[in-house]
């Protein structure tokens, strides 16, 4: 039986967003925000410390909270003291350090540099259940109908999957995708005079140079080839508590817009499907029951609102965010341009591949 089932969709903080908007006249106190989570997946695991940070009754850029000692602990007596970035305000299991286990319970404990001791609950690592299949649909003029200088077709991500053997079986989804692009950075040129002359300039990472011949080799190109990483914005979030089958049918992951770059080479997507305390659950329920599904933790109900990290301090403190203990199972596909009906056409560059956004030079380790 295939039963209706009823989701979430929140918006979360993405990290260096900022998110203005006029505070109602209240006190506002510095406040502790904690965003972390520990998976069943090999780590490093990350954990990040701010508090917003008020100027003229606006949030603006947090401000990371540095020299804090954070640790993870199980309840097997294992633990593990993060370590911090030379940044500040993140904090880092090593890369063979420790591994969440299903079946497992984790708390964390972080004291900060002036004294303030703050700690989770231990929270059990429950099966995330499992990802049976993983599809695409090309979705033909199906956006920006009103304006044909926009994408007008789609790339839709569906899923069909089964919960944990729990009873209480909290889920959530998210998505990467990666897609592989290149350019030309050693046909860039520039002008050196009124009439429009002009003469190349390639940028170092070309490999390239002018000589006395023209264009001169000197080592690699570093920027021809790169890759842009996504990830989604929200969270998809659903309980089947209530549903013996616990079964998901034709879930909407992801609309991708088919243009130029995105699918010209070869595109990537994975799906992660997590386990949730219901404890994270609620927390999560909570903040979109108050509308904070706008993209920002940083708005009044939410600043009045309290996640799973409690002050060991101070027990009327207020500290915003959670500690997440998740399992995950995964699932991912790659779709090759020659595989779409529709042909996108190529957009090469004349630029470093580098000075695209969220693009990188290391090659995936799964491309």
């Amino acid at each position: 039986m295939r039963y209706t089932i009823q989701f979430i969709f929140l918006f979360v903080l993405a990290g260096g967003c900022i998110e203005r908007f006029e505070l109602p006249v209240l006190s506002l106190n510095p406040i502790l925000v904690v965003d972390g989570a520990i998976t069943s997946d090999p780590g490093p695991y990350k954990v990040t410390l701010y508090r917003p940070h008020v100027t003229n009754r606006i949030i603006k850029i947090p401000e990371y909270v540095t020299q804090a000692t954070v640790q993870i602990f199980d309840d097997q007596g294992n633990s593990e003291m993060l370590t911090e970035t030379l940044s500040g305000g993140e904090y880092y299991t090593s890369a063979n350090g420790m591994r969440g286990t299903i079946g497992r319970k984790y708390h964390i404990k972080i004291v900060t540099a002036d004294g303030k001791e703050y700690a989770t609950q231990p929270q059990l690592m429950t099966a995330p259940g499992r990802i049976e299949n993983l599809r695409y649909e090309l979705w033909l003029n199906a956006l920006n109908r009103d304006d044909v200088f926009k994408p007008q077709h789609a790339v839709k991500f569906l899923i069909d999957s089964k919960g944990g053997a729990e009873q209480s079986n909290f889920l959530r989804w998210r998505w990467t995708t990666t897609y592989e692009i290149r350019d030309a950075p050693h046909e860039k040129t520039r002008v050196i005079n009124r009439s429009g002359l002009t003469v190349p300039d390639p940028p170092p990472c070309s490999g390239m140079r002018p000589g006395s011949n023209g264009l001169e080799s000197f080592g690699p190109c570093t920027c021809c080839t790169c890759w842009v990483v996504n990830n989604s914005y929200g969270v998809l979030l659903s309980n089947n508590r209530f549903y013996t089958s616990r079964e998901f049918n034709d879930l909407l992951m992801a609309t991708v817009p088919l243009e130029p770059r995105t699918f010209d080479l070869r595109f990537h997507i994975r799906v992660d499907q997590l386990s949730l305390t219901e404890e994270t659950y609620q927390y999560w329920k909570l903040a979109h029951a108050q509308e904070i599904g706008n993209g920002s933790l940083f708005v009044p109900n939410a600043i009045r609102m309290q996640g799973n990290v409690f002050s060991l301090t101070n027990p009327d403190e207020h500290v915003l965010g959670v500690f997440s203990v998740e399992g995950i199972t995964s699932a991912s596909m790659f779709i090759n341009s020659r595989e779409l009906p529709y042909e996108a056409l190529m957009e090469e560059r004349k630029e470093s591949c580098l000075t695209f956004p969220r693009s990188t030079n290391v090659k995936p380790p799964f491309w």
